[in-house]
């Protein structure tokens, strides 16, 4: 495996290498077998492998597609990998030549040779189109994948140092002469845009030593303060985009997700950090602590647990971001001898799994986040992962997570396997009674990504909103997120990313959105991922994806959604009570989701456009979204015709001997009555077989068996206590409003 430096005073997690959640159902592929010296996970279809002291690439197949000719090859990340070539320099020295190649191997040269650094001591990626390179004096220079170097304009240096990774439009960057040195943040093309400090020799006094980069509009610093021009002592802080500290230098490290790309300090609103006592705890963006600081180490948080490890103890437990343990070590007991939660080692999770290293065992393997029916969380199966791969001992700090494919380990040479999951159905407890049913249904459906199985009460950012469309899109139309874009627009996902459209983000899944007119960013070239997203911008994406799948084939997508005739469903928006809290660009979506039934009123008339939106809540309207669809693809052999008030729609039955008694009684006309605001009822003569259950959610559509004979139509969806026979469902069934209405039912 290829390493990652750590940065001075910096602790390093690293989420970049993931995997979706392994639970009870399991089949993996060996995708490469055990047979080479070195191997890297999948990326964007291919993986580095290494044989004879070379690199090169294979495919998902297996197939050696890029030659083994590299003396270092890394992830492909916006469709290019970074690679470096053995060459001789002026001095008939041997040295390093670092280029970008595409898919298809073609070769950009980024810099001219190089002395060591080894290129096996350092890792590198695309990140925004620019990557990091080090120079002949060992400092890093930034590039760009055409091979232009960008250099700091209009300053005096004698050499210069990128700090870190491009994120929010700066990159951090240090210059040095003989008198001191600059600190400050430059753009992609070489402008200086928030100068930090300015050091001369034997200045006395406070000065930032040390940046990092930027994301969610803060990035740590480090500072020291110097007396007669010595450094008597320093910490890091958080400064805001002016440069200024928010909260104050107090800590000896950070714990930092993602950290070749975007940086990721505060995760789950929560960074972990170290005091200067040596205890690691954690804080939120105002600086207060939210996880008290009595760990001996603990890693960043993801997916809302963290791996802590007590004073004075040997092993990991995992807490969530209230302080609580969730999976706690049972490997002093005997019934765990075989499958321990035992963890020596331990990495964040990402995509529902972690890895962890058990030294009794002296076996590396994974774990899920939902126990087993034995109490343990270990993923059976997963004994082949590679120690090495994942837990380099020679770098301190460093733990990679799995990815969706995993380095695996046979007499010394390693492979890669490939896994199809299925996670663990959460425990009632961290779901919402109203909504467990249906977001356990949503999960058995294919509806919710893996590593968006947990934390459902919690808010839900734009980001993760965007990956739950994603995989609904997906799942609804039955193609990957790419052939979909490629078939609605003409163009190549991959180029859209090219494009590079946000500077707070490179996520796949909100470029793509992006592209098919659903997802806007806030301006300024901003996408604001980390923000909790509002209930009317929820409504609005939510239309904006109902009218993407209704298009037509060669309908332009952005014109289709932007330019929908809305005023009539502005009207119904207009009847709540707030709408003067709901923005213009909102309100036609709004109106839009209450008439298909997506989303509905809090209460008392009111819409609350401007609260937040938890992920329970979208994982349920997806749900929704999902049921109009099925309808039309799957026509039951037992459809019914139903015609209400005069307006006809499908029925798709189910197969019990409820449906068969009643398809006996057809054709049917009733007259329903109105109750409760949500259903409408007839009571039949006959009597009808029964296999009454408690669904808990009732789906807007939904016909039941009320006891023997009471037919129900359910025009709103909601929880519920009462237990039905179930008879079918009604897709795109209106709100049938107050009174009585007229029902036939017919084959």
């Amino acid at each position: 495996m290829k390493k990652i430096t750590a940065m001075t005073l910096v602790v390093l997690l690293i989420a970049g290498l993931t995997l979706p959640v392994l639970g009870q159902e399991i089949t993996r592929q060996v995708v490469v077998e055990a047979k080479y010296e070195d191997v890297i996970p999948f990326s964007e279809g291919l993986a580095p492998v290494k044989n004879g002291g070379l690199w090169g690439y294979v495919d998902e197949t297996g197939k050696e597609v890029i030659p083994l000719q590299y003396a270092a090859a890394y992830l492909f990340q916006e469709r290019r990998a970074i690679v470096v070539k053995n060459v001789t320099n002026g001095a008939g020295q041997a040295a390093y030549e670092y280029g970008v190649i595409d898919a298809r191997a073609n070769y950009t040269k980024l810099t001219d040779s190089q002395m060591k650094p080894a290129p096996e001591d350092l890792i590198y990626l695309v990140h925004h189109g620019v990557v990091a390179l080090p120079s002949v004096s060992g400092a890093a220079h930034l590039f760009t994948i055409q091979g232009k170097e960008i250099k700091p304009k209009n300053i005096s240096y004698n050499e210069y140092y990128i700090l870190g990774s491009m994120n929010e439009g700066l990159v951090p960057v240090k210059t040095v002469t003989d008198k001191g040195f600059r600190l400050f943040y430059m753009d992609k093309s070489g402008n200086i845009k928030l100068d930090i400090t300015n050091y001369t020799n034997g200045t006395n006094g406070r000065f930032i030593t040390n940046l990092f980069p930027y994301h969610d509009g803060l990035a740590l610093a480090w500072q020291e303060i110097f007396k007669e021009g010595q450094s008597i002592g320093g910490a890091l802080g958080f400064i805001n985009t002016k440069g200024n500290f928010v909260i104050q230098p107090q800590y000896k490290s950070a714990n930092i997700i993602n950290y070749m790309t975007d940086f990721k300090v505060f995760n789950d609103g929560i960074a972990v950090v170290q005091d200067l006592k040596g205890f690691f705890g954690g804080i939120d963006k105002t600086g207060k602590t939210v996880i008290p600081f009595k760990y001996a180490d603990m890693t960043a948080f993801q997916e809302g647990l963290a791996a802590a490890k007590e004073a004075n103890k040997t092993n990991y437990n995992y807490i969530d971001t209230s302080g609580l343990t969730r999976i706690a070590e049972v490997g002093t007991t005997q019934q765990y001898t075989q499958y321990p939660n035992r963890f020596y080692l331990a990495s964040v999770f990402y995509g529902g799994v972690a890895s962890v290293y058990d030294y009794v065992t002296e076996k590396a393997f994974l774990i899920q986040q939902n126990p087993n029916a034995d109490g343990t969380n270990r993923v059976v199966g997963s004994e082949k992962l590679s120690k090495r791969a994942y837990f380099p001992g020679e770098m301190a700090g460093v733990i990679y997570s799995p990815d969706d494919s995993v380095v695996i380990e046979e007499n010394g040479r390693f492979g890669l396997e490939k896994y199809d999951v299925a996670l663990n159905l959460p425990d009632a407890s961290l779901v919402s009674p109203w909504a467990y049913n249906v977001v356990t249904g949503a999960i058995k459906a294919g509806l919710v990504p893996n590593g968006l199985q947990n934390q459902y009460k919690k808010n839900i950012s734009r980001l993760d909103f965007a990956n739950l469309l994603a995989q609904v899109i997906e799942n609804i139309t039955g193609q990957s997120l790419e052939d979909y874009v490629k078939e609605k627009t003409g163009r190549e996902l991959a180029l859209f990313q090219l494009d590079d459209p946000f500077i707070d983000t490179t996520e796949k899944n909100i470029i793509a959105a992006n592209m098919l007119g659903i997802i806007n960013g806030i301006g300024n070239s901003r996408f604001a991922p980390e923000a909790d997203i509002t209930r009317q911008d929820a409504a609005t994406l939510l239309v904006r994806t109902y009218l993407v799948l209704t298009a037509k084939k060669g309908d332009k997508i952005p014109e289709v959604v932007t330019n929908a005739d809305f005023s009539s469903y502005k009207k119904i928006a207009e009847s709540y009570k707030d709408k003067n809290q709901m923005k213009d660009y909102a309100m036609g979506g709004i109106g839009y989701v209450t008439a298909l039934g997506l989303m509905n009123g809090t209460g008392n008339n009111n819409f609350s456009p401007l609260s937040n939106y938890s992920r329970e809540q979208a994982i349920v309207t997806l749900y929704r979204l999902k049921t109009f669809f099925i309808w039309d693809k799957e026509v039951s052999a037992n459809g019914v015709k139903v015609t209400i008030a005069g307006q006809d729609y499908e029925m798709k039955t189910e197969e019990n001997e409820t449906v068969t008694a009643l398809l006996k009684l057809l054709p049917l006309e009733m007259t329903m009555e109105e109750l409760n605001g949500n259903e409408k009822y007839f009571n039949l003569e006959e009597t009808l077989p029964t296999g009454a259950y408690r669904p808990g959610w009732i789906e807007k559509g939904d016909v039941m068996l009320y006891n023997n004979n009471c037919l129900v139509i359910f025009y709103q969806s909601f929880s519920t206590n009462f237990s039905y026979t179930k008879i079918g469902h009604i897709a795109n069934l209106p709100d049938l409003g107050a009174g009585s209405v007229k029902v036939a039912l017919q084959r």
